[in-house]
């Protein structure tokens, strides 16, 4: 009796443990505004679940890049960036399953 609970156990185990992770996307991030890109936060499109993303430091503007990872947001993200003047820009429904790539446009003038 006990050896059937421990193949069963152990079989339960290989099981989670062969689970597929949640998928790894890399975007990279193109700021064509002038002001430095200073965080950048995502949520799986249309929900408020945002979180800070990590970046080496300010996105340069004027053509400076970064490359970030997104694990389990999905296909379909929210992108809020803020820039060093404290403005902010909201890229909806971004596909960064279809593309790898995001050009962060010139922020209207004040």
């Amino acid at each position: 009796m006990y050896l059937p609970r421990v193949l069963l156990a152990a079989s339960l185990f290989c099981i989670a443990a062969s689970a597929p992770a949640a998928p790894l996307h890399y975007l990279t991030l193109i700021n064509r505004a002038h002001a430095p890109a200073t965080s950048v936060e995502v949520a799986a499109s249309e929900t408020d679940a945002f979180h800070a993303l990590a970046l080496a430091g300010p996105i340069a503007g004027g053509g400076g890049q970064a490359t970030v990872a997104l694990r389990g947001t999905g296909c379909r993200v929210d992108l809020r960036i803020t820039f060093n003047d404290g403005r902010r820009i909201l890229y909806s429904n971004t596909d960064v399953c279809r593309g790898d790539r995001l050009l962060i446009s010139a922020l209207p003038a004040r």
